[in-house]
């Protein structure tokens, strides 16, 4: 199974609990950010709905796209005019009922014929402006949504009485009308006429409710003084989406000018879609806000992977910037551990535990824990066996100029990294330096003088800005991506300081990861040799348990095993017993010392502790990202380049 996913799928089986409360909340979370946007939607669709259902979808006016040009301009191609008007139209589209019957053949909907005017109204000594519109009541209910709007008698009520008028309800609360009340309408070419009101509608908008009637075509014509005038065509479309087009081919057709309900109520379109432009966006920015917040880098010294670290024991759960306060007030003196009691009743079948051990991998601490180390061995209460955990430091086993180191594993060449953000940031600065095999390295330092940043550039977690990193020699800045990930997998292993186990896991699984990640071997071998080194660091008990139920020690201890999965020449550790006690820092120190003196591997610390760095064969002291003289007060022996 890919490696990913089985780390997800294992997340999801050993946190059930928080995983289905996190699916609940994130569902939760969702489904109401669904529902109030649906509310929203559904709010507004409703609102669009009503404005359109409300009037036609369409309007053919008997305004002309372009104003009369005079005879002139259409006899001559240039015509120079002064003082003369176009000549005068009658009003009214022509052929009104032949352009109708054209539209019908090819327009999707239903299509009516209208009379708009204006009227002065009087009644009881008011008088008002109003909009009359004559319909026909048989089509009217086929464009617009009167019928249904009707509080007081239907548009067949048109046809009760000579010269029947319906008024918007506020129209009629204004000026007191009511159901067969007489009113009086005057227009503006002259014509005066007495009406009945037969009914009252609420169309819901304020304006159509206080200044509009509706009365039959032929009357609106008497109040126009030209009989069989039409000068509107009112259009509903099957679709209401599809208005604008079928209007813009209307107006192509027949000359006059036709307005779509999109054109009719354009600014009050482009408000709601600002609108829903501002709550989409402002809503992504906050998330991405509320995530980023979570995430903020503290200090442009460090490099994107050194971000956080792992808050522990009460808030394991947390991250955190991983800054130089952290890193304050370390003791140097934490050797002075005493040697326990009851040592000697379990060394027996400690001995032969580990010694009927037959793979390397099994093998690995047993000659360094039993054989010609009595001296420093440590037993807690369980019996288990621990390295280097007797008072005193043993003796240092440094180097010297006989001793062997002409392999040189590690090499940096005129090495830079340079942050380039808002200020720009130097981390390391032409660093040169060689590691060679079976060292044991410390890099010393002040906090955010660059150390970890050169130890992730040694061991490729990084690359340089300028320089070169060579690794057995062969350069590794002319690597691809996947060859410096095989590099990193096979030849280096990585100890930190707050061991980054996964919590889901057990810790066999854990070490277990970078031999899944190789793919090498198979998954019964994978899970054995896993177990091997459990066994070989006295971890062999706890194998079946998860980070969270073993100590701060016992977590680095499985941090190196992790390390040592894949047999690596090369252990890089950064600051491998910064967050332990005293103990737990005896014992991982034992167990770095024990691989490089028993087997042979190199390894490279970083580490404030000048205790321990003094007990390493070789110190390389980091200051401002340079290399630097050793202080005067160090207890060490340099190796010769």
């Amino acid at each position: 199974m890919n490696l990913v996913l089985s780390i997800a799928l294992t997340h999801i089986r050993r946190r059930i609990r928080q995983t289905l409360v996190a699916i609940a909340g994130v569902t939760t979370g969702v489904g109401v950010a669904i529902m109030m946007a649906a509310m929203m939607e559904g709010s507004q669709d409703d609102f669009i709905k009503t404005l359109v259902d409300a009037l036609p979808h369409i309007s053919v006016t008997d305004e002309l796209r372009a104003p009369n040009r005079q005879p002139a301009d259409i006899t001559y191609r240039a015509a120079e005019i002064h003082g003369l008007t176009p000549e005068v139209r009658r009003p009214g589209i022509k052929s009104p009922m032949t352009t109708i019957a054209s539209l019908q053949t090819w327009v999707p909907g239903v299509i009516t014929p209208s009379v708009q005017s204006k009227a002065v109204l009087r009644f009881a000594g008011r008088n008002l402006t109003i909009s009359v519109i004559g319909i026909d009541p048989h089509t009217e209910a086929g464009v617009s949504n009167l019928a249904a709007h009707m509080r007081q008698g239907s548009l067949a009520s048109l046809y009760r009485a000579s010269n029947a008028i319906l008024l918007g309800d506020r129209l009629a609360s204004k000026i007191g009308a009511r159901v067969n009340s007489n009113i009086t309408l005057a227009s503006a070419e002259g014509a005066t006429m007495n009406a009945t009101v037969v009914g009252t509608f609420h169309s819901g908008f304020r304006m159509t409710d206080e200044t509009t009637g509706y009365v039959l075509l032929k009357t609106a014509q008497i109040l126009e003084r030209q009989t069989g005038v039409i000068n509107e065509i009112r259009v509903r479309t099957h679709d209401p989406m599809a208005a604008r087009l079928i209007s813009e081919r209307i107006g192509e057709q027949t000359g006059y000018r036709s307005i779509s309900w999109q054109e009719a109520q354009e600014d009050l379109l482009a408000a709601i879609t600002l609108r829903n432009v501002l709550m989409y966006a402002g809503g992504e920015l906050w998330y991405l806000q509320h995530h980023f917040h979570h995430y903020a880098r503290e200090d442009a010294r460090h490099r994107h992977s050194e971000i956080a670290w792992f808050q522990e024991p009460d808030h394991s759960g947390d991250f955190h910037h991983r800054g130089g306060v952290r890193r304050a007030g370390r003791s140097g003196l934490r050797m002075a551990v005493g040697l326990p009691p009851d040592a000697r009743a379990c060394l027996a079948r400690v001995q032969d535990a580990i010694l009927g051990l037959q793979s390397p991998a099994g093998a690995l601490f047993g000659q360094a824990l039993l054989v010609g180390h009595r001296r420093r061995v440590g037993f807690k209460p369980d019996c288990r066996l621990l390295s280097g955990t007797r008072c005193g430091p043993p003796p240092s086993r440094r180097y010297h100029q006989g001793r062997h180191m002409s392999v040189a594993l590690i090499e940096a060449r005129n090495v830079t990294k340079v942050l380039r953000e808002t200020v720009q940031v130097t981390l390391v600065q032409n660093i040169n330096l060689t590691i060679h095999a079976q060292e044991f390295v410390a890099i010393t330092g002040p906090s955010g003088s660059g150390k970890s940043s050169l130890l992730y550039l040694l061991g490729l977690l990084d690359l340089p800005t300028s320089g070169d990193v060579l690794i057995d020699g062969r350069s590794t800045g002319v690597m691809t991506e996947d060859e410096r990930a095989d590099v990193r997998l096979s030849r280096i292993g990585f100890v930190f300081q707050f061991h980054f186990l996964l919590p889901e896991f057990s810790i066999t699984e854990n070490v277990a990861l970078p031999m899944r990640a190789r793919g090498r071997l198979s998954s019964q071998a994978i899970t054995a040799r896993a177990e091997e080194l459990l066994v070989s660091l006295g971890l062999g008990d706890h194998r079946h348990k998860t980070p969270d139920q073993l100590s701060g020690g016992q977590r680095q201890r499985v941090a190196v095993a992790r390390a040592l999965a894949n047999d690596p020449p090369v252990i890089l550790a950064d600051e491998p017993t910064g967050s332990l006690d005293t103990q737990s820092t005896s014992q991982v120190f034992g167990i770095l010392r024990d691989l490089v003196e028993v087997h042979s591997k190199t390894v490279v610390a970083v580490t404030h502790d000048t205790a321990l760095a003094s007990q390493m064969h070789r110190r390389i002291h980091v200051v401002d990202g340079r290399l630097s003289q050793v202080p005067l007060d160090a207890t060490m022996h340099q190796v010769p380049a």
